[in-house]
């Protein structure tokens, strides 16, 4: 366990090691945790907690900031790495093959993705709040039950809205790694 995380994520070390990972996969360099982003993005995590976990962006920070909430019986817990994980499965939906990165991906619903594995991010860190709250589970039965919001923040800032910024940070497709990588040929044997 790392001294002094802040943040309240119960699981601080795993959501920095995945986001890593995920980045590696991209050929970018990994981030450090910074317990400062990561206590600005508890507090926002508890504001939209209270307002019933709403997805809604500070836009009074100039950060990335990656948002997602989850519903649960009995209430959730407070992970954070399940949170990298969601907004990576966004890359279902990137297209890599274009010219035209921002232009062409803007408004599909990639931005958690881009922001994750933007090439000039350096520093992340995250923050969760999780709130009790009755859920209907169907007409007329209730249970307590929970939402859990975890916000992590993001400096530089990514997904910057431009076609050249998004190819500067541009993302190497993993498949198409793995197809250049077996081509590679070993050196030839040395002449004694």
């Amino acid at each position: 366990m790392w001294p002094c995380v802040l943040g309240g994520c119960s699981d601080p070390e795993g959501a920095l090691a995945a986001t890593n990972a995920l980045r590696a996969q991209h050929g970018v360099p990994p981030l450090t945790w910074d317990n400062g982003l990561a206590l600005e993005s508890a507090a926002w995590a508890f504001k939209l907690a209270q307002r019933g976990c709403a997805k809604d962006h500070d836009y009074s920070v100039v950060v990335g900031e990656n948002i997602f909430t989850v519903t649960e019986l009995p209430p959730p817990d407070k992970t954070c790495t399940p949170a990298v994980h969601g907004w990576y499965s966004e890359i279902s939906e990137y297209n890599f093959t274009t010219s035209a990165p921002f232009t062409v991906n803007h408004d599909d619903g990639v931005g958690h993705f881009t922001q994750l594995v933007w090439r000039a991010t350096t520093t992340m860190g995250c923050g969760t709040a999780v709130v009790s709250m009755m859920l209907e589970l169907f007409t007329g039965y209730r249970a307590k039950g929970g939402c859990k919001v975890v916000v992590c923040r993001y400096l530089p800032p990514g997904n910057i809205a431009s076609d050249k910024f998004y190819r500067a940070n541009g993302y190497v497709h993993m498949q198409a790694c793995m197809q250049v990588l077996p081509l590679a040929q070993p050196p030839p044997p040395r002449q004694p």
